[in-house]
């Protein structure tokens, strides 16, 4: 038989039909490919963390976050190796996690190792919410991040005081006649806790949540053996953020911690891998950019029961954080911290012994702040009281339930205080700016100033010592701290142009500190309204020497230096460079910015330096500068509280002739203004003491530490300290004035 063939030539051309199926098999091939190219390239990223072979996991190489050290090179905050033990709940067995979870737990437990557990339920029965749920940030941030990984409401996880606990049973499939058999109760909290922790930290694919933090080798040698009996277990070696220098600039500093749920997307945005430990606050929040390390990724191929390695191939190599250098002063800081402490402990020992109430004995707070007037670094952001950055997990509860000290606020940018009579040199320069005096027009001080028929407010020298500073020009008026002169500037000004020119020197206005701060408050009739309050009219008399505005300390230090500066205002800026690790290489260098400019006349600019030198030579601050070798300024000031001891405050510059760091010292209820000029003249030695080493080498040999002497009585009714001008006890202020103190100590 032939066979028939046909060519090429006699083939028909498909039918409509086989066309249709044709073009179906394409675009199939096209969407699969399409897909394929997606899923290999544009989408790597998301899928990076997932295997990519079937023994094969992609996983971060961590790095190193940088260090911060301050504008001497000084190491502040650096980082140290510990090993942890994490647990990857991806890699627990599904349907084995309640039998793993538990089984770890109780090595752990009858080894005497401590483990993570953030539930914040009671461990005993009944198991509910933690009595300080709703007073710990922290403790809600952990339920919030549940609640948002596992889709839930967060209302109604915290409806009741169980409710958390109910659902974690339900979830975690311990609920039941089967579950009450297999498990006790205590048995269910332990599983619930680890689940939690597991949970709330492994919002990431490939996450391994840190279960036992820093173990030492005691741990890790008990633990090592017993691995491969947990599922997900391993001990890994990590980076822990460690601060150099005990206690010391805790505020400046901030802290790190791990990513949060309600944040993962901004941070994975960023590039971040989600078990990173970022900062929460302090300079750690603020230079993050700098400070992050990138991670490493590796890919490590796993035998087929995944238990162990069999290869590690790097993707991409790790980049540490670049070092932070700040412009802080470790030596000054640390000097205006001890300080800070030992004159108020000092203060409130020695106001416990006095008959008298609201002598000092409640003093228990104060900050201060150094600033270089030339370019707005800060050399010192002081706090007390402080707290411990390195067992600060440990102590936090503790910190946040003190309400009375309030360790945990940055006083020197976030607290804010009645600047007292340090405000009388912008008062100054306003009156002179405005043309409603001159530096020859003098004043007589009367003692009673003649406001109002039924307000009548006092020189404070004419309450204390029942007389007058006589006759007043500016000069002496600053010197003296003559509220008598100042009243009468402070009518002749108004409301207006007082806060006008204080604003423009700095005053109720942000400063540009990087690491955040509080506004501050100029008192005006708009303030009061808007707060439901009736504007006095003698409160004009009162705002002009200090009393009723509310600024914080970097704040005054800032106005301070702009005045000195002839009125060009600073950003201030603790940011100095951010450098590489291993070469010091500069990467990025700080730009002095000038926020605002004014002008002031260098003939006010002088007068008033000179006031200023007075004050500390032969006025209220003479008393703790007594044959001070170098030539400083400033001012000191008192601001009443309602409800205890006077604030004091002390403002000062350094050298007289060419100013480089301006001073402020505030301390609650600190009594005497000399106790805050004490600080202050501490930290003027640490700073002439740089210059002129051999002068203190010969002082120290010579006398030793002679900083009590400060806190001895005064002798002979001698003029150390002013008093406020309008008190509550003297029947002379109107009832307005009272309330805005009370008002004011509140907000400070």
């Amino acid at each position: 038989m032939r066979l028939k063939t046909r060519t090429m030539r006699s083939i028909r051309p498909p039918t409509g039909r086989l066309a249709v199926l044709l073009l179906i098999l394409v675009a199939a091939c096209a969407v699969f490919f399409g897909r394929l190219f997606n899923l290999q390239f544009a989408s790597k990223d998301v899928y990076d963390t997932g295997f990519s072979s079937p023994n094969t996991l992609t996983v971060d190489i961590p790095t190193f976050r940088g260090e911060i050290t301050d504008i001497n090179g000084t190491v502040l905050a650096s980082n140290k190796m510990t090993n942890n033990i994490t647990v990857d709940k991806n890699r627990i067995p599904v349907g084995k996690e309640n039998d793993s979870v538990l089984e770890l737990a109780l090595f752990l437990d009858s080894n005497g190792i401590a483990y993570r557990d953030i539930l914040p339920v009671t461990k005993g029965s009944p198991c509910v919410l933690d009595s300080d749920f709703f007073t710990q940030a922290d403790k809600q941030k952990y339920v919030k991040s549940y609640s948002r990984y596992m889709g839930l409401e967060y209302e109604d996880m915290i409806s009741s005081d169980t409710a958390l606990y109910d659902t974690l049973i339900e979830r975690y499939g311990l609920y039941g006649e089967e579950a009450d058999k297999k498990y006790s109760d205590s048995e269910k909290r332990i599983i619930c806790g680890i689940r939690f922790t597991l949970d709330v930290n492994a919002y990431d694919v490939g996450t391994p949540c840190v279960l036992v933090e820093n173990a030492d080798a005691l741990t890790i040698g008990m633990i090592s053996d017993s691995l491969h009996n947990f599922p997900g277990a391993q001990i890994s070696a990590t980076s822990k953020r460690y601060y150099n220098i005990d206690r010391l600039a805790s505020h400046v500093l901030g802290r790190t911690g791990p990513i949060y749920a309600e944040d993962a997307d901004y941070y994975r945005e960023k590039g971040y891998s989600l078990n990173a430990i970022v900062g929460k606050e302090g300079a750690e929040y603020a230079f993050e950019e700098h400070l992050r390390g990138i991670n490493g990724k590796k890919a490590v191929t796993y035998s087929e029961d995944g238990e162990t390695i069999l290869d590690e191939k790097v993707i991409v190599p790790s980049k540490p954080g670049y070092t932070v250098r700040l412009t802080i002063d470790a030596e000054m800081q640390a000097t205006a911290e001890k300080s800070l402490e030992k004159v108020i402990t000092t203060q409130a020992a020695k106001g416990k012994l006095s008959p008298q109430k609201n002598d000092g004995e409640d003093a228990n707070a104060g900050t201060v702040v150094v600033m270089d007037p030339r370019d707005g670094a800060v050399r010192v952001l002081a706090s007390y009281p402080t707290y411990n950055l390195n067992t600060f997990s440990e102590d936090i509860s503790t910190l946040a339930k003190d309400e009375k000290n309030t360790p945990l606020l940055n006083r020197a940018t976030g607290g804010i205080y009645e600047p007292g009579s340090t405000f009388k040199i912008a008062t100054a320069a306003a009156a002179l700016h405005y043309g409603v005096t001159d530096l020859e027009e003098i004043i007589r001080d009367e003692g009673e100033y003649d406001f109002h028929e039924t307000y009548k407010p006092h020189c404070w020298i004419y309450d204390a010592q029942g007389k007058t500073h006589g006759d007043q020009n500016i000069v002496d008026a600053i010197m003296n701290s003559c509220n008598y002169f100042f009243f009468e500037m402070g009518k002749r000004l108004g409301i207006d142009n007082i806060n006008k020119f204080a604003s423009s020197l700095g005053l109720g206005v942000k400063t540009g500190i990087e690491t955040g701060e509080s506004v501050g408050i100029l008192v005006s009739p708009q303030y009061m309204d808007a707060n439901g309050l009736a504007w006095n009219p003698g409160y004009v008399l009162q705002a002009a020497i200090g009393q009723q505005h509310l600024f914080t300390p970097i704040q005054i230090t800032s106005y301070i230096s702009t005045f000195l500066n002839g009125g060009k205002r600073y950003r201030a800026h603790i940011f100095d460079s951010a450098r590489d690790y291993a070469s010091d290489e500069m990467i990025e260098g700080y730009e002095p910015a000038v926020l605002s400019e004014t002008v002031i006349p260098e003939t006010t600019v002088n007068a008033l330096k000179e006031a200023m030198r007075r004050v500390v030579d032969d006025g209220t601050a003479s008393s703790t500068f007594i044959n001070y070798k170098y030539p400083v300024g400033g001012k000191t000031g008192t601001a009443q509280v309602s409800n205890g001891s006077d604030n004091v405050i002390f403002v000062g510059f350094a050298p007289y002739d060419d100013p480089e760091i301006v001073v402020t010292v505030i301390l609650e209820h600190g009594d005497l203004s000399r106790n805050a000029a004490t600080v202050a003249k501490d930290i003027f030695d640490c700073y002439f003491a740089k210059l002129y080493p051999d002068d203190f080498a010969t002082a120290e040999t010579d006398s030793g530490d002679n900083t009590g002497d400060t806190f001895e009585s005064d002798e002979n009714g001698e003029m150390t300290d002013e008093s406020p001008a309008v008190t509550e006890e003297n029947g002379e202020a109107p009832a307005q004035v009272t309330e805005s103190t009370d008002m004011a100590e509140g907000n400070g």
